[in-house]
């Protein structure tokens, strides 16, 4: 009955729109883009008038699909990559949740592409340093329409990404290669041109993790980072490429877990240890209200970062964590580990007066005026149909042949020659020559294989291989591999300082120099890992280990394509004193 008197209002509301104006009421359903945001705006404020605050409380959280249940009111869920097995059982399991829904969820996944890939069926994309590498915001947003075509076919509406991190710390645990780039301006154009992908596509853009991730040296998924900087640089450098997603219009931000005391240096006991912390950005009333929304200009969806990660749940008790997040300005709470005690608690909160009625209002109206922008609120009425449609659909386009060449194009055009020391690239291999792979582990190993054997033909050429962990030391027999070799491609994958892995691939390229055998070094992951290596002769970055990143390497490596990408970041010395190679650093040939 409840749901009925919900949807023959938002119905009446639909009729008034149709008489006094073009639009039809399938239009505004759909979220067709010749309605107004006013229209998205009545109609959000006349579902949220007659809704119970219970529903309105339970729009306010997104779960995974373990924590899921239809009954109790629920805002969202977001998909991991155990939770998508299939093209049809995606789109089975999506439209069933929408069905069984009475207000339609946003359904999310963080499908950033590179490394950060939880849809394995779809098309992984080059990854977003690679898309850095090329500059280019064609690149970019090819990436994020691809990324969007596959996702909605599938059900999913909402995308956590692009990460709009600067990643100017090489030491970052967690950001990396899933930034642009070192350059705020670079950042924010290509975040701007992801996130105008995903809208093409009928795909909501979250750009993350506000006010910057960047610059730490922890992962907040473990603890409790801090940024120190004052606002002139955080305006500067972590602010600036979310300041210009703000003026393109993004319609979804998400808070980072991380403190910035000199924003906010309010204090509160841990309850790990009894310390005082600063509050992290997510809790902070002058983050997300004063700043984001009044200083920056924000008039979106604000989501939280998971509260289930360690920076949140080691030191804040749930339930009076989320109470803050939601008076500090959160909109959404991302993955609760308790959603139904934090789901009570604000609703208690609300009828003891320490939550307003009305602070819960300007987020579920924030809310439903999304959904109803992107049609997500027809989207519990799809028809068996339109799922066979969209199945078959989905076969053809998600992981097809048309996605998977714009990433091999985007890849080939970010491979980055930093040294070519002597003209050793590219390597002129002959029939019958030896070739030795040196990789940290058995993806790099196989898919170079594949790489060089779709390259030169199988059977032309003799490989042999080494793969190396951090005991590794160079023995007898690898100095016999090494020795044999005609040439040598070792790959380097995410280097760290005092990483026992480093002694090995020194010795073993001091070694390969003295036996005057052409090697080359190509990281795999972050650019990084030249800072470690001593003599190195030939160097590339490639910025993943993924099929299209290994291949377009080893074209550059074999001379099949020339080297066309510029460094994204800045690279410093070991020592930080200066740089070794700077931001826009790229050789030809």
């Amino acid at each position: 009955m409840e749901s009925r008197k919900i949807y023959s209002l938002s119905i009446l509301t639909l009729i008034i729109l149709t008489l006094t104006s073009s639009i039809t009421a399938n239009e505004i359903l759909n979220g067709n883009s010749r309605v107004t945001d006013r229209t998205h705006s009545i109609i959000a404020n006349e579902i949220v008038k007659n809704m119970t605050l219970e529903e309105k409380v339970g729009q306010m959280f997104i779960v995974d699909a373990a924590g899921y249940k239809h009954k109790q009111p629920t805002g969202g869920i977001i998909l991991f990559q155990n939770d998508i097995h299939s093209i049809e059982q995606i789109v089975n399991l999506t439209s069933n949740i929408q069905k069984n829904s009475k207000i339609p969820l946003f359904i999310g996944i963080d499908q950033e592409g590179g490394n950060v890939n939880r849809l394995t069926i779809g098309t992984t994309t080059a990854g977003n340093m690679a898309i850095g590498a090329t500059t280019s915001e064609n690149f970019a947003f090819d990436t994020g329409k691809l990324i969007g075509d596959e996702l909605s076919l599938l059900g999913i509406n909402v995308n956590f990404a692009p990460v709009l991190d600067v990643n100017n710390n090489p030491t970052n645990p967690i950001i990396g290669i899933r930034s642009f780039s070192s350059n705020a301006s670079l950042v924010g154009e290509l975040g701007v041109g992801y996130m105008k992908g995903l809208k093409r596509s009928g795909v909501i853009a979250v750009g993350k993790h506000f006010p910057g991730h960047g610059d730490t040296n922890v992962d907040s998924h473990l603890g409790l980072p801090t940024i120190g900087h004052k606002l002139d640089r955080l305006n500067d450098i972590e602010l600036k490429p979310f300041q210009n997603a703000i003026d393109n219009s993004i319609e979804m931000i998400m808070t980072a877990h991380i403190t910035f005391p000199t924003i906010d240096s309010t204090t509160i006991k841990s309850k790990k240890d009894g310390q005082a912390i600063t509050i992290p950005a997510t809790l902070s009333h002058k983050v997300i209200t004063e700043l984001l929304r009044e200083e920056m200009g924000y008039r979106g969806v604000v989501i939280s970062d998971a509260f289930n990660m360690k920076a949140i749940a080691d030191h804040f008790y749930e339930e009076e964590s989320v109470v803050m997040a939601i008076n500090a300005g959160v909109d959404i709470i991302l993955m609760p580990i308790n959603k139904e005690r934090a789901y009570n608690r604000v609703l208690r909160e609300v009828k003891l007066g320490n939550i307003s009625e009305e602070r819960i209002n300007e987020s579920v109206i924030r809310i439903i005026e999304l959904k109803s922008k992107y049609g997500i609120l027809k989207q519990n009425n799809i028809s068996s149909d339109a799922n066979k449609f969209k199945i078959e659909k989905g076969k053809i386009i998600v992981g097809g042949v048309d996605h998977k060449r714009i990433e091999e194009v985007i890849s080939d055009n970010s491979v980055t020659l930093l040294i070519n020391e002597n003209n050793v690239l590219p390597f002129n291999i002959k029939d019958g020559d030896n070739i030795l792979l040196i990789t940290p582990n058995l993806r790099s190993r196989d898919n170079s294989l594949k790489a060089i054997n779709k390259l030169i033909g199988n059977g032309k050429v003799i490989i042999d291989s080494i793969i190396y962990s951090s005991g590794t030391e160079l023995n007898l027999a690898q100095k016999s591999k090494i020795s044999k070799a005609d040439y040598i491609i070792m790959g380097t994958n995410n280097l760290r300082n005092r990483d026992r892995r480093i002694d090995y691939i020194n010795q073993l390229i001091s070694y390969t120099n003295k036996q005057d055998i052409p090697l080359v070094v190509f990281s795999t992951g972050n650019p990084y890992d030249i800072m470690y290596l001593q003599h190195t002769k030939a160097y590339i970055a490639t910025y993943g280990d993924f099929d299209s990143n290994i291949n377009s390497s080893l074209k550059v490596i074999l001379g099949k394509i020339s080297p066309k990408g510029k460094l994204p970041v800045d690279i410093p010395n070991k020592d930080a004193t200066g740089l070794l190679f700077e931001f826009g650093h790229g050789l030809e040939y």
